[in-house]
């Protein structure tokens, strides 16, 4: 009896050798892991960061209003900015033209 004892005690004592060996191991390996992903993120993120200008250059000139301005709101604007100092406001000197009413009061096209 006492060496089957033995060879039972041997064998959970291998048995939790071989466990804490492959947790080490395990540890090891998402110890690795967790740094490939950071390293990852951190070149995702500078490469977002890196290209931002140019996508926000494509976003600004997408959002152009491509009608033109009301003669009104033009009016008004003018009014504003001459009242306040002179101040010129931005996009007033992009306007070149005021655009022609119908009989009917509506706008014509150009």
């Amino acid at each position: 009896m006492v060496y089957m004892e033995i060879a039972i005690l041997a064998l959970l004592l291998a048995g939790l050798g071989s466990q804490w060996i492959v947790a080490r191991v395990n540890a090891k390996l998402m110890q690795n892991t967790a740094a490939m992903l950071s390293h990852d993120v951190a070149e995702a993120m500078k490469s977002i960061l890196e290209s931002l200008p140019e996508v926000l250059t494509e976003f600004k000139d997408q959002m152009i209003p491509q009608e033109p301005v009301n003669p009104l709101a033009q009016m008004f604007m003018q009014h504003l900015s001459q009242s306040l100092g002179g101040n010129q406001v931005p996009g007033l000197e992009n306007i070149k033209e005021i655009i022609p009413r119908e009989d009917d009061g509506t706008f014509s096209k150009p």
